[in-house]
């Protein structure tokens, strides 16, 4: 029954995982009797309640081929606070044992969304209010000629701001080779990346279940907007800077 794996005297028969099939964020497709005793009947999926009371995020999986990057996402974006995980059907890696024991149990309690067609899933999403953004490495910004012909915004993730307090967002993350597919990047409203520092030298992109943590951090970091207090200290120091710079003016030889 352990298929020749550990179990330390104790093998548990279980369930697969419940993975709802979705055509878009909005809509839960039809299921097989089968799949309906383990997903449930209802035609809505209800997502992980942000605490902050923000919009939620969901993320994407496409092409994601190595089991424990996959279960190393799916436990990241748990930690995070990450509402929902789609994954594609046809180009990622199966639900295997691998994958769960890399989740650490995160997929016990992740929603889990199964995903046939992304593209269509994305514009779906998208036609339902959601904000697209595009997981690409730094240098992949806008390399595609045909990017420069059609409003394609970039952004890093030290710039990111707070885009759950605006809408709902849909972030996409490719296989670790490739990338994202086009057809999939163009679709999207903001390429987003995590900017590379010079000492990286030659070094010109992350694992993507490492780049996944960053991502949802940033999505996922309140922006606390600052107090009058603050804004006071800092009107001070810029009059102590302009007075020192008068100063220094004042007692300069010509």
């Amino acid at each position: 029954m352990s298929q020749g794996r550990p179990h330390n005297g104790y093998v548990l028969e279980a369930s697969p995982l419940p993975k709802l099939p979705v055509t878009g964020l909005a809509e839960v497709v039809g299921e097989k009797p089968q799949e309906q005793a383990i997903n449930g009947t209802n035609d809505q999926i209800k997502l992980r309640d942000d605490a902050t009371g923000r919009n939620p995020l969901v993320l994407l999986l496409d092409s994601i081929v190595d089991p424990q990057n996959l279960g190393a996402i799916i436990r990241t974006a748990t930690f995070m606070g990450v509402a929902a995980v789609a994954v594609s059907t046809r180009n990622s890696a199966p639900f295997s044992n691998v994958v769960l024991k890399a989740s650490a149990g995160a997929s016990e309690n992740m929603p889990i969304l199964s995903v046939k067609q992304a593209g269509k899933f994305v514009e779906d999403s998208k036609a339902a209010g959601w904000k697209i953004y595009a997981a690409v490495a730094p240098e992949d910004f806008k390399t595609n000629p045909l990017d420069n012909m059609r409003s394609i915004e970039t952004r890093f993730t030290d710039n990111l701001g707070d885009p759950l307090s605006e809408s709902p967002c849909l972030l996409m993350l490719g296989g670790e080779g490739e990338g994202l597919h086009r057809a999939l990047t163009s679709r999207a409203h903001i390429e987003l990346s995590v900017r590379k520092r010079k000492e990286a030298g030659k070094l010109d992109s992350l694992n993507v279940s490492v780049a996944a943590g960053i991502l949802c951090d940033a999505f996922m970091r309140q922006v606390v907007p600052k107090t009058m207090v603050e804004k006071l200290l800092e009107g001070e120091e810029e009059k102590e800077a302009l007075d020192e710079n008068k100063a220094l003016d004042d007692n300069r030889l010509f």
